[in-house]
């Protein structure tokens, strides 16, 4: 019994997600925005553009706001690190916000 139910609970973990909302402020949100599809692909993460405001001069920050379903395995301070370091040069703050979500495991 412990043979066939090892391997399918460990493969249940992968269909766990965090549905977390990420908002970035930037004066550059073109470059942003690839820097943070590339840093999605690169770490497998579902990713949905929620709205990507340019700036102007009443605002001179962009806003991007994108819906992710993360794996509890990912840190979103390490994303953190990583959104900064692909685009420092632009990028003024990173808000994550976590949403509800029937498969969210730590209510």
């Amino acid at each position: 019994m412990i043979l066939i139910l090892w391997p399918l609970e460990r493969f249940e973990f992968t269909h766990v997600f965090r549905a977390m909302e990420l908002k970035v402020k930037t004066t550059n949100p073109s470059v942003t925005d690839t820097a943070l599809q590339k840093i999605f692909q690169k770490n497998r993460i579902y990713a949905e553009l929620r709205k990507l405001d340019h700036e102007d001069e009443k605002h001179p920050h962009g806003e991007i706001h994108y819906y992710l379903n993360l794996n509890p395995e990912v840190s979103p301070d390490r994303l953190s690190a990583e959104i900064f370091s692909a685009d420092s040069e632009h990028i003024d703050s990173i808000q994550w916000q976590q949403k509800k979500s029937n498969s969210y495991i730590y209510r």
